[in-house]
């Protein structure tokens, strides 16, 4: 960086960001992504009543949807009221709220929800777990690919072996 382009106070000028697709302020994006996140939680709860629960011992299929959306409500609210409580210029200034990594991790979330049944689990999991390994870190193809393997495995013993869950195998 030449001196000409640096600022008086010797501090770098920071790095260009795209254009985000939809900026608000950070109150209002926090209140989206608390409800966002209660809807979510809410879901995985009612989904979880369809499923049988088990107990402590031995968790049946409903069990961690049921952990994962109590979670996922609890931090919802909590996020809720922490934005709701903001105040100041802090809560006023504009975020990001979707920009190309957003659009692409929601574009891969509906692709995972496409292929599920029909490629099955192990293998949607796998993809889906490389491509946002490949979307969000700095990690190489090759150490990216063995990651979503070892991922994707211990998902399917997990979920299909010890809770015994039937997941889709799909063609194979």
């Amino acid at each position: 960086m030449s001196e000409a382009s640096r600022p008086a106070d010797g501090a770098a000028i920071p790095a260009a960001q795209p254009p985000a697709l939809l900026s608000v302020q950070r109150r209002g994006g926090e209140v989206v992504v608390a409800a966002a996140l209660a809807c979510a939680g809410a879901a995985m709860l009612r989904g979880a009543l369809d499923l049988e629960f088990g107990t402590l011992a031995l968790p049946a299929a409903g069990f961690v949807p049921a952990l994962a959306g109590a979670g996922l409500l609890v931090s919802s609210l909590v996020s809720l009221a922490t934005a709701w409580r903001s105040v100041g210029p802090a809560a006023e200034a504009p975020v990001r709220l979707v920009d190309r990594t957003t659009g692409c991790v929601l574009l891969l979330l509906f692709a995972l929800a496409a292929a599920f049944e029909a490629l099955g689990a192990p293998i949607t999991l796998g993809l889906f777990i490389l491509a946002m390994l490949r979307l969000l870190s700095p990690l190489r193809l090759h150490v990216a690919a063995a990651l979503a393997a070892a991922i994707a495995g211990t998902l399917w013993l997990f979920f299909a072996r010890l809770l015994e869950a039937p997941l889709p195998t799909g063609p194979f």
